[in-house]
């Protein structure tokens, strides 16, 4: 018997070991082979990133804050802008650098998503859980794009996997490794201040409730999340309050002047009920259609945890567990799911980004639901599961390499070409740009990405910023390059300059377009001017 006991641990971990490498190269191919555009949300990341790795301030001169304001308007979390930071210290700018820190890390969460699921459930679900996160349409195309709300999920997988185990070893010191990683998900995006501390608060409750938890652990526990915290919570409550900034040392927790992001909440909306009614509308299309109005969230036909997993979900939620370890651990998935759908209910247009918390909890309640499917209908039906998913995993990886990026090119969020245009033109002293390809911060911003450059430290207007869409069709907008020059192009304009960047649909505008050569980038022309 042991030696059978044996043989089946050791096939185990072969598996397991077998996924997780599968998962870790299939992540690294498209990283290092997979030309994705780049967003302006990362531009955005990599000019802070850049100018904190050169200064210690971000794009506006200020040292060291605790939250970024980006675009003066709206605001970016700290942490994955100083990895970012940190990255470029040490390797150099450019988006592969930018995006290297989120990569690592959804690598890292894989293994702690095994882990925690282990300690939680049984082996043979963890194994499942394990093998859908590995083929996982969400995990896989959010490494893709440096966006700041990609980390908070994989922070709080890590925190949680410290937080169940040192409750479960009875290891305060675990538990308040714990508190870190989750305390530090405050600074990963902005939606975790509603989340983890009400998320901790009932699992406290809950853990002394059933005498799991003991009152040094829970004092130690909300003692090391509130010494981290502190920063991010200060940073709410002046802006909040609308007090005056606040700086400790090199580090700034300032009033935003221009912030306008807190009419993403319910609660501060100017007419709830629409809001809510809008917002009902758009948390059905995330969780059962799997899709939202960001098409760089996922792939068409396949949604996020792909939709023949929605059967087995069913299956999860009506589990028939029996033991009181395992319905304690139900209780953590349920709570978890229960507080992001509230969470989907409260934020406006939730979107698969904005609701990337609920993704793991998604796939464990899949994985559960697919061993009680195989338990009801045996053994027999596991090969067609198998099948199942390996072909809609190819057919999604075909699609993701093939299409995806095809699907970006009309998004003004995305270059779309044009910062293919401006590395055409670097080499050259006078360049004039249409109006109508800079008329959006969006694009202003991956113009910016491209153009400051490694030595060349450049401070932004706020003002200039806030302002937002209105100023872009101003010659400001190239006020950090004189290399460039706004123009605007008129039906019949003869063109005298040598290099242009203009819009496809502009050329037909042009009367002596002979005269110069053609690149084609995205929906962007280079026009030189042929001697």
């Amino acid at each position: 018997m042991n030696k059978w006991m044996k043989v089946a641990t050791e096939k185990y971990n072969l598996a397991i070991l077998f996924t997780i490498i599968f998962a870790f190269v299939l992540r690294i191919f498209l990283y290092l082979f997979m030309k994705v555009d780049i967003n302006c949300d990362e531009a955005m990341i990599a000019l802070d990133a850049k100018s904190i790795a050169d200064s210690g301030r971000d794009i506006y001169g200020t040292s060291l804050p605790v939250y970024f304001e980006a675009w003066s308007w709206t605001g970016q979390s700290a942490l994955p802008t100083y990895l970012c930071a940190l990255f470029i210290k040490m390797f150099g700018s450019g988006i592969r650098v930018v995006r290297l820190p989120f990569l690592l890390l959804s690598l890292v969460s894989i293994v702690y998503f095994f882990k925690l699921n282990k300690l939680l459930f049984n082996k043979r679900e963890a194994m499942i859980a394990l093998m859908l996160l590995a083929i996982c349409p969400w995990h896989i195309i959010q490494q893709l794009i440096a966006l700041d709300c990609n980390m908070f999920p994989h922070f709080f997988i890590i925190g949680l996997y410290y937080f169940v185990k040192g409750i479960k070893e009875k290891k305060n010191w675990v538990v308040c490794v714990s508190m870190l990683f989750l305390a530090l998900t405050l600074y990963c995006y902005g939606v975790s201040i509603f989340f983890v501390p009400v998320f901790l608060l009932i699992a406290g409750i809950l853990g002394v409730k059933k005498r799991i938890i003991n009152t040094k652990t829970l004092i130690l526990s909300v003692i090391i999340f509130s010494l981290v915290a502190i920063p991010i919570v200060l940073f709410y409550a002046v802006n909040l309050l609308k007090l005056n900034s606040i700086y400790i040392g090199p580090v700034s927790i300032q009033r935003f002047y221009y912030q306008a992001r807190s009419t993403d909440i319910l609660f501060f909306s100017k007419n709830i009920l629409q809001q809510l009614s809008d917002n009902l509308l758009f948390l059905f299309g995330v969780m059962i259609l799997q899709s939202d109005y960001c098409i760089w969230n996922y792939t068409p036909w396949f949604g996020t945890i792909y939709y023949i997993s929605m059967i087995f979900i069913v299956f999860g939620i009506i589990n028939r567990k029996k033991n009181t370890e395992e319905k304690n651990s139900m209780l953590v998935i349920k709570l978890w799911i229960t507080l992001s759908l509230i969470l989907g209910v409260i934020i406006e247009r939730i979107s698969i980004y904005r609701l990337n918390i609920i993704w793991y909890a998604m796939i464990v309640l899949c994985a559960i639901g697919i061993e009680q499917f195989i338990d009801r209908f045996g053994n027999k039906v596991k090969v067609g599961i198998q099948v199942l998913y390996a072909l809609v995993f190819v057919a999604f990886v075909i699609a993701l390499t093939s299409t995806y990026n095809e699907n970006l090119k009309d998004s003004v969020v995305f270059s779309g070409g044009y910062s293919e245009a401006f590395r055409d033109v670097k080499d050259k002293s006078e360049v004039y740009v249409s109006e109508d390809t800079y008329s959006s911060s969006e694009r202003m911003l991956v113009f910016a990405y491209y153009e400051i450059g490694n030595d060349k430290e450049y401070y932004f207007d706020r003002e200039l910023m806030a302002c937002y869409e209105s100023v872009y069709q101003s010659k400001d907008v190239f006020s950090f390059n004189d290399r460039f020059t706004g123009i605007e192009i008129n039906e019949g304009m003869i063109l005298d300059k040598d290099t242009y960047i203009i819009g496809e649909s502009e050329l037909e505008k042009i009367d002596n377009l002979s005269d110069f050569e053609i690149k084609e980038h995205g929906a962007f022309r280079v026009l030189n001017r042929i001697h």
